[in-house]
């Protein structure tokens, strides 16, 4: 799928990779150690009202969209019974109104489980979960959606919940990572990384793959052994690996983790012909290795 319309992969900064330029506004909110023990690739949340907005779009509001992203807590369950001030968000696109919000979703936890509300035409829909987030490590969360088809929520590339038939009422207000518009919720404490927007529903294969391979971590290759250049490409881009003894296997995947490119790269040199990769973030992997990303924009 080519509908990405926003990816914050949170490395170094809250900006959109993507050519959309969507920035996020940081407030209050640090960087920290991603899940593949990256530092400064991740961003973390104290619980204490920081925040990373992200101003409304018209990209974010068609009749079809998909949003996904990682998320780890440093709390214990916070009170199954729900209440003011008592379970915290992780992720929401709602107004201001208390609960239940007139329109938009929000990501939350509530017992220990990552749930999932909407604000639709109908009514509030709380997607429940058994997953349990509260346990130190990170999980990934996505939502699907179409305009008359259906709801679909994932959980670590399980099916959580979907229903067919609702609609999501759309608002104007921005997206709020760490905490809500609402002063219904509590601020999050913990961290979040990779948030992706698509302006399609993604199928459950392309979950899967977001999910499996949408990643990609320089930890497996040491720092000066490989150049790629220049990592905002038009045309072309040139990977050295300094200490080739051989021939090695390049492969370029989308964000979706479908493979894009594969070429061999010889005598340590490879220039690779990019004019006719589609505007987008790619990830570069050599040997079997992750290496690197670059952004493809013509």
């Amino acid at each position: 799928s080519n509908c990405l319309v926003s990816y914050y992969p949170f490395n170094g900064n809250a900006n959109d990779s993507t050519t959309n330029g969507n920035n996020g506004i940081v407030s209050g909110a640090t960087l920290s150690t991603d899940r593949n023990g990256n530092l400064n690739s991740a961003y973390s949340f104290n619980g204490l009202g920081a925040y990373i907005e992200i101003p409304d779009n018209n990209l974010f509001n068609g009749p079809e969209f998909t949003i996904g992203f990682w998320a780890r807590t440093n709390d214990g369950p916070s009170s199954s019974g729900g209440g003011v001030n008592v379970n915290p968000a992780m992720l929401t696109k709602v107004p201001t109104a208390g609960y239940p919000p007139p329109g938009g979703f929000y990501f939350y936890e509530i017992g220990g489980s990552p749930n999932l509300s909407l604000g639709t035409i109908g009514g509030t829909l709380v997607y429940g979960t058994n997953v349990t987030f509260t346990d130190g490590n990170w999980h990934f969360m996505v939502l699907t959606y179409k305009d008359n088809d259906s709801i679909i929520y994932f959980v670590d590339n399980q099916l959580a919940y979907s229903i067919t038939g609702a609609n999501i009422s759309r608002n104007t207000d921005p997206i709020r990572l760490g905490t809500s518009n609402s002063s219904h919720w509590k601020s999050f404490n913990g961290d979040i990384d990779d948030l992706k927007m698509f302006s399609c529903k993604l199928s459950a294969a392309e979950v899967a793959n977001l999910y499996n391979g949408g990643t990609a971590s320089i930890n497996n290759i040491e720092e000066k052994q490989i150049f790629i250049y220049p990592t905002l490409a038009n045309e072309y881009i040139t990977i050295e690996l300094l200490s080739n003894a051989g021939n090695s296997k390049l492969e370029m995947f989308d964000i979706l983790g479908k493979k894009v490119l594969e070429t061999t790269i010889r005598n340590s040199t490879r220039i690779v012909n990019t004019s006719n990769l589609p505007s987008n973030l790619y990830f570069v992997r050599i040997d079997n290795k992750n290496c690197g990303k670059i952004i493809v924009n013509h």
